[in-house]
């Protein structure tokens, strides 16, 4: 069924759309389900800083006859910095003959010092005053043995903005009662110096890559691509003329 859905997906693209890509948490069994797919995992970047996951890049060609020497180069960014993270993201390429399941570093911007588990709010040891470095195997982070400490509870408090329009703002109610207006948390940036030494490290991984088919070889079950027949040229007729293709790929042995 997830094959058919993705393959449904692929048909209705857009005609320059090549490439379709996602992140997956790498604890969680839909990485099986992209890499049946025939996507490929190209690169990872550090997670929440709560959860303590790392997220698989993937990517696949979604066109029929998509491949070397003439395929759609694969790409991924070098650093992220949108979406609900909140702060920026290297993100590293996942280097050759080790798999997207083994453990990866978690490189976090902003951390000092080397902090350890015992150390109040279980900070990760770090490699420079820019970020840090710890391996993880993917799993959250599990709480520790013991009494925990109870937080104040927080609350939304209403407010009246300027143009009229009433907000709801995030407000703790300590033990005393007394209301103490909770403060945004600051977005962290990554030091260019490794923004520009992750982004050189990308091209030039991607360069290798792109030219040699043989670093990354997809173990795709199901071929869901958009197949095209009659290479006319003409755009209008291979928008309308597509051959259907059956999901299931067939491993089939020719007798010497």
């Amino acid at each position: 069924m997830g094959a058919s859905l993705l393959k449904g997906m692929f048909e209705r693209a857009a005609w320059g759309c090549k490439l379709f890509c996602c992140w997956c948490a790498q604890d969680l069994e839909a990485n099986r389900f992209w890499e049946a797919m025939g996507f490929v995992p190209l690169a990872f970047r550090a997670g929440s800083r709560g959860k303590r996951r790392v997220h698989i890049f993937w990517q696949g060609r979604i066109r029929s006859g998509d491949a070397p020497p003439n395929a759609t180069p694969y790409w991924f960014p070098s650093q992220t910095s949108a979406g609900a993270l909140g702060e920026n993201r290297l993100v590293l390429p996942i280097p050759p003959g080790t798999h997207w399941s083994d453990a990866k570093p978690l490189v976090l911007p902003g951390l000092s010092g080397v902090e350890g588990p015992e150390e109040e709010g279980g900070g990760h040891p770090s490699t420079s005053s820019t970020g840090s470095v710890q391996a993880s195997s993917g799993q959250g982070a599990k709480a520790l043995p013991g009494k925990r400490e109870r937080k104040p509870r927080e609350v939304r408090a209403a407010t009246v903005g300027g143009m009229g329009g009433l907000r709801f703002g995030a407000v703790q109610v300590g033990g005393d009662g007394e209301k103490k207006i909770k403060e945004p948390r600051k977005k962290t940036r990554n030091d260019p110096k490794l923004v520009a030494a992750a982004r050189e490290l990308r091209d030039r991984w991607l360069e290798e890559v792109n030219a040699g088919a043989a670093m990354l070889v997809g173990n795709g079950k199901y071929d869901v691509s958009r197949q095209l027949v009659g290479d006319t040229g003409d755009v209008d007729v291979q928008r309308v003329e597509r051959k259907q293709m059956p999901l299931l790929i067939e491993n089939t042995s020719i007798a010497a």
